[in-house]
């Protein structure tokens, strides 16, 4: 089998689509989620920090996407989470051969702590906040060759990618 790899515009395209979706989550999330939801994903931030301190990438990898699959279902959403899940295979494939900087995944799970925090707190704009410097800052690996980030114009924030 043969895959195909993906251009720069490709990369953008499915951060913009996965962006979108989760920016209706988010606020969904900020708007309705239940306490039982928020306490599941605080579970699977226990075991991200376990992953972290294991190394274990595969393990974090899997429970990263598992937290942002629970935001979109924990508000009883019911679209929003399945193309969310589809777009799962696009970001997997966008991932392969990516090396990423030591201490990378403690960043990502400090990025996850302080969304939800933001939701917790039902702070829509500080929780889509925390939500576009994730999403950029975590570096889906989105330059066509492999080696950084493609920076997008911010939705919400005057075109600033914040870190």
């Amino acid at each position: 089998m043969v895959v195909r790899g993906f251009s720069a515009e490709h990369r953008r395209e499915v951060l913009e689509v996965r962006e979108a979706l989760e920016r209706i989550a988010v606020m969904h999330a900020c708007a309705s989620m239940p306490v039982e939801a928020m306490d599941e994903l605080h579970t699977l931030l226990r075991r991200r920090k376990r992953a972290v301190e294991a190394e274990d990438e595969a393990a974090f990898i899997e429970l990263d996407e598992l937290f942002h699959l629970r935001i979109a279902a924990g508000t009883g959403l019911r679209v929003v989470p399945r193309i969310l899940t589809q777009l799962r295979g696009f970001v997997g494939v966008m991932r392969v051969g990516t090396v990423r900087a030591r201490g990378h995944l403690a960043t990502v799970l400090a990025e996850h702590r302080r969304l939800l925090a933001a939701i917790e707190a039902r702070d829509v704009p500080y929780a889509l906040r925390a939500l576009e410097d994730h999403l950029h800052t975590a570096n889906y690996p989105l330059a066509a060759d492999g080696g950084g980030a493609a920076s997008l114009p911010s939705q919400a924030h005057g075109g600033g990618s914040g870190a």
